[in-house]
């Protein structure tokens, strides 16, 4: 900024070298001051600002709740689809009924495999998990 600054009816010709008198330095302040005054500043529109506040929290809350609902939704229809058995492959064919006998139930579930403590069993993408004999901390993955 340099070239003259009007202040009053008279110019201030001083440089932005900071070495200004104090009292250049106080007209210029109260020329700030009074050019400030000039401007004209209406009231806050208070209500606006309410109704607009008001309506973000409406749907923050709109939001929210159709995310719990969804949330809900999804494991409502968890525990009332029943689950379905997975396949690697084609079923594989039952044979013929020997006798009309049934066979006897087996200690774990169709689909569960039972493994060792230490025996890695890959989980997916490389990645190998462990199961530890005790402690807090029951299995350990790589």
């Amino acid at each position: 900024m340099s070239g003259n600054v009007p202040v009053d009816d008279e110019t201030w010709t001083g440089t932005r070298t900071g070495g200004g008198s104090a009292t250049e330095t106080a007209r210029l302040a109260e020329a700030m001051r009074r050019e400030a005054d000039t401007l004209a500043a209406g009231p806050v529109p208070v209500e606006a600002l309410v109704r607009e506040g008001r309506r973000l929290v409406r749907r923050r809350r709109t939001a929210a709740g159709a995310a719990a609902a969804a949330v809900l939704a999804c494991l409502a229809g968890g525990v009332l689809l029943p689950s379905l058995p997975v396949s690697s492959g084609p079923a594989p064919a039952v044979p013929p009924a020997a006798s009309s006998v049934p066979p006897a139930p087996s200690a774990t579930p169709q689909g569960v495999r039972v493994v060792r403590p230490y025996e890695p069993v890959e989980i997916g993408q490389g990645a190998l998990m462990g199961l530890l004999p005790e402690g807090r901390q029951n299995y350990v993955v790589s």
